[in-house]
């Protein structure tokens, strides 16, 4: 149950609900002894019956606690209220970095120093052993007096002991800015990937995009995996060749081909602003006439202490989560199947790997609500399938067995009845007969996305 105005958690008195995340919201309360705003954050009570996501939530409070700086939202206290866990952090009003980068009324000399400031308190919290793992620009809050703040430390992994807020079986993250390792599923990450992700960070700064905004996840995954980066003048002709040499350091695929510290590579790139500008320009949007990367659209998540809009409780129910599992089991489907394929084949070495499954699984529900879904390249052979039953579609494989497209419409029925085991055999009979076994399975991964789309 949400909490209203003038309710009572422990000594906290809750103003005002700022928003809701997936597993968390986050109130906006006030400590009458101590005389201060502080920001409240809880974990919803679906989640806080599962024991996972409970000690993940506790971990995050530990980690949070075992970091002091100034550029970091500070954790005051941690609790429980009706069984339900909270924690309490400085409450934060004013911006996310992604707003502020967007304000024609910032200069991108004030942007810059933020963005020096924000290399401070990761580079300290690597120091520590800290991977932030999410790093992204609404992870960062600015105040008032312009300081930002590095926030949501729920991916974070203590690097020394390997603990970390994610169980396993479980990855997260936000595909425009995730490293090529982090996207590959790699268990041993080290600071490099929270490095690239601020890179990443950087280079929307600087030319006014992300540099990969495919309209998918897929295709978002595989470019930080796989494709060069875009030159900067084929979005933004006034960046500096200095500038350019920065973020192709900062953007390398390969971790240790990187910048070492967070600190470093922004003090690089701070310099090599300085020298390919004589004075600080004011930060401009994009071109209203270019096509509008997916970034541009924000994407939903709970944020400590800024103040956002509100949104509805829902519980969730089993329709609900099947229908966001049908496209991430499809994929984890396909991808599994490529591994024993291409794994098998004398011809392996050959081929162009995938990413792994956590990679996919993870950001097969991470674009926001309505984003257009269009085929990844490779482009599937069959782009439109058929409407039919499951009794219909298992004729249609009877008549015509060698046809690799009529058990993607089996598979595809299969799905839209929960028929998750037929769904399953009936890719894993097309995959046998296929004649390009890579595109029949992005295909299939399609056809899991459109079913979790449409249904």
């Amino acid at each position: 149950m949400a909490l209203q105005s003038g309710d009572m958690v422990g000594p906290y008195r809750i103003i005002s609900q700022y928003g809701q995340g997936g597993m968390a919201t986050v109130y906006k309360a006030y400590h009458p002894q101590l005389e201060r705003n502080v920001a409240i954050k809880f974990l919803q009570q679906s989640y806080a019956d599962d024991p996972n996501f409970l000690g993940r939530f506790e971990r995050e409070a530990k980690i949070i606690a075992s970091l002091d700086h100034p550029n970091i939202v500070p954790i005051y206290d941690f609790n429980y209220f009706d069984g339900r866990p909270y924690l309490v952090m400085k409450l934060i009003e004013g911006q996310t970095l992604k707003e502020i980068m967007t304000d024609s009324t910032v200069t991108k000399s004030q942007v810059l120093d933020m963005l020096v400031t924000v290399g401070n308190g990761l580079t300290y919290a690597h120091q520590r052993g800290v991977l932030h793992r999410d790093i992204k620009p609404s992870n960062i809050l600015i105040d008032s007096a312009n300081r930002p703040y590095i926030t949501d430390f729920g991916l974070a992994r203590m690097t020394q002991t390997s603990q970390s807020t994610m169980s396993q079986d479980m990855l997260m993250g936000t595909p425009h800015y995730m490293s090529p390792e982090q996207a590959k599923g790699t268990e041993e990450l080290t600071p490099a990937t929270d490095i690239y992700s601020l890179g990443v960070i950087l280079y929307e700064f600087a030319v006014g995009q992300v540099p990969f905004s495919g309209n998918t996840p897929y295709a978002i995954v595989h470019d930080h995996i796989y494709t060069a980066l875009p030159q900067t003048r084929d979005f933004n002709p006034d960046v500096s060749p200095e500038v350019e040499e920065v973020l192709i350091r900062a953007l390398a695929k390969n971790p240790p081909d990187r910048y070492p510290t967070a600190v470093e590579m922004l003090n690089a790139f701070k310099q090599a602003v300085i020298a390919g500008s004589a004075s600080p320009t004011k930060v401009t949007p994009p071109n209203p006439d270019r096509t509008i990367p997916a970034i541009a659209t924000p994407i939903p998540s709970y944020t400590i202490g800024a103040p956002v809009e509100p949104l509805p409780v829902t519980p969730p129910n089993n329709r609900s989560r099947w229908l966001i599992s049908a496209g991430i089991f499809g994929i984890l489907i396909v991808i599994a199947l490529s591994a024993v394929i291409i794994g098998s084949s004398t011809s392996a070495k050959t081929q162009t790997p995938l990413p792994t499954l956590a990679s996919l699984a993870i950001t097969a529900s991470s674009l926001p609500e309505g984003t257009p879904v269009t085929t990844p390249a490779p482009a599937p052979t069959n782009n439109a399938l058929a409407e039919l039953s499951v009794d219909q579609a298992q004729t249609a494989v009877a008549s015509t067995p060698n046809d690799p497209n009529s058990y993607l419409e089996l598979a595809k029925a299969a799905w839209q009845q929960n028929q998750t085991d037929v769904a399953q055999k009936a890719v894993q009979d097309g995959l046998s007969i296929a004649p390009d076994k890579i595109n029949y399975l992005l295909s299939a991964a399609q056809v899991a996305q459109d079913v979790n789309r449409l249904t």
